[in-house]
């Protein structure tokens, strides 16, 4: 017996040796393949970056903060300048409101982000129609000496975008980018073989909404948003001394975690995304699309360099203690300016400039409360009040309609960003009609009624400006 017992423990060593044998070769086999096939990447592609900041105006400071950080980050990170396209109206370094002219920080005590950033688009040149062109590497801006994305198929792309949102839409400085108009330039761009892949970050309002049951996840997208589609981003870190805030909390936290890891090689976007998520109480970062691109590192987009000194070690990372909605932005920067007004006469001013911020708010809700009331009143589909529900927009067509008649002879929204907030009011408009079957004449009717009521009671008020 016990010589049989040993032959069997021969026998079964012998097995053993030759599968562990085996599987060693194996895995040896395909690590070499994958080194290969990563250095192959390294050799035949490139990294496109576009940042964009669609807001103006010295209250909107984080924006464009947040976008100068991002343009640091990436160039530290190796990604070359002729390959980052960069989208700012340029109002907020050298304005007469910055106590540290040609200086933009994204935290507090921190670096100068404005050093050294090549801004493409400035001023009137900030529109949607300028990023979608920039997007798809259109010529006609070549031969007007703007630079575009020249991408290839075998190119990685990264999209970043800072600034106000609604349903179905991000704002620009003097119009808005819809989500349908978007998502047929991605289109155009995947079948046109533009892009390897792409991994878009978006900073506003209601982001959710610019990829929910749009993006498809066969187009090798991966986008992360700061909210849901239904919800307020938030901003942060207030800075007395500037009198604004510094960042956007979704925005900072990505950057903070690129930053503090330095080697984007080793950090997926997933273990940044849930970190980030974590993160940020708020607001629900949201991921979209192509879920399979998630274990991809970020050093696919945003560098592959590692940086000799990380971006925190020049000062002390800040803990986020007074993130606020970032509707509430303005009404809250006008009372903190109040209250360290240095004598009387200034505090007056100041408290003056708020409580007109408070009127033109209340006018614009009142005006919206009655809106919706008469839409209810004239459209036999809507059954319940269109102020107290948020409802999943997907009737796009009829949304934009709508959305257009009443930037066009209610609010402007580029005029009045406050009325961004109540374009829910539409969507749950447009959602009723679809579930109650209603057809075009419907959705005339119901633009007719926004129509006549803002020609009636809104378009004489006094308010020049609602933020």
């Amino acid at each position: 017996m016990p010589r049989i017992f040993f032959v069997l423990c021969l026998l079964i060593c012998l097995v053993n040796y030759v599968t562990c044998r085996n599987s060693l070769a194996d895995s040896l086999n395909n690590l070499n393949r994958l080194s290969k096939n990563y250095h192959r990447h390294q050799v035949n592609s490139s990294t496109w970056v576009v940042l964009v900041a669609g807001s103006n105006d010295y209250v909107n400071y984080r924006h464009q903060a947040d976008v100068c950080h991002a343009y640091q980050l990436v160039r530290r990170h190796g990604i070359p300048e002729e390959n980052i396209i960069t989208m700012m109206f340029d109002d907020i370094a050298n304005n007469t409101e910055n106590p540290t002219p040609g200086v933009i920080v994204n935290h507090p005590d921190g670096p100068n982000v404005y050093d050294g950033v090549k801004i493409d688009y400035r001023g009137r040149e900030v529109t949607p129609e300028n990023l979608l062109k920039v997007l798809e590497g259109d010529r006609e801006l070549q031969s007007m000496g703007k630079r575009v994305v020249q991408s290839s198929s075998t190119d990685y792309i990264f999209v970043y975008f800072s600034d106000h949102g609604a349903p179905g839409l991000i704002a620009f400085p003097s119009s808005e980018l819809l989500a349908s108009d978007l998502m047929r330039t991605l289109d155009r761009m995947y079948h046109n073989n533009r892009y390897a892949k792409m991994l878009i970050y978006v900073e506003a309002c209601e982001s959710g909404s610019m990829f929910e049951h749009l993006l498809k996840p066969d187009r090798n997208i991966f986008a992360v948003t700061a909210a849901n589609s239904s919800e307020s981003s938030w901003a942060c870190y207030w800075d007395d001394e500037r009198e604004a805030y510094l960042g956007d909390v979704f925005s900072v936290k990505w950057m903070e975690d690129a930053d503090m890891h330095g080697n984007l090689r080793v950090e997926t976007i997933q273990e940044e995304y849930r970190r980030v998520q974590d993160q940020t109480n708020g607001s629900h970062v949201m991921e979209w699309g192509d879920e399979t691109m998630s274990h991809m590192s970020l050093s696919e987009f945003m560098g592959r360099r590692v940086p000799q000194s990380n971006f925190p070690n020049e000062f002390k990372l800040p803990i986020i203690t007074d993130a606020i909605m970032s509707h509430d932005v303005p009404m809250m920067t006008a009372l903190r300016r109040a209250k360290k007004a240095k004598n009387p006469i200034e505090r007056e001013a100041r408290m003056s400039f708020y409580n007109h911020l408070v009127e033109g708010r209340s006018y614009m809700e009142d005006s919206v409360k009655r809106l919706a009331a008469e839409l209810r009143e004239h459209l036999r589909e809507v059954e319940s009040d269109l102020m107290s529900e948020t409802k999943l927009l997907t009737h796009f067509s009829c949304y934009e309609e709508l959305y257009r008649t009443f930037d066009e002879h209610c609010f402007d929204l580029s005029t009045h960003p406050y009325a961004l907030k109540f374009l829910y009011v539409l969507v749950n408009t447009c959602q009723h009609l679809e579930r109650r079957g209603s057809n075009s004449s419907s959705h005339m009717m119901a633009k007719d009624v926004i129509m006549e009521h803002c020609t009636r009671h809104v378009k004489t008020h006094p308010f020049k400006q609602i933020v």
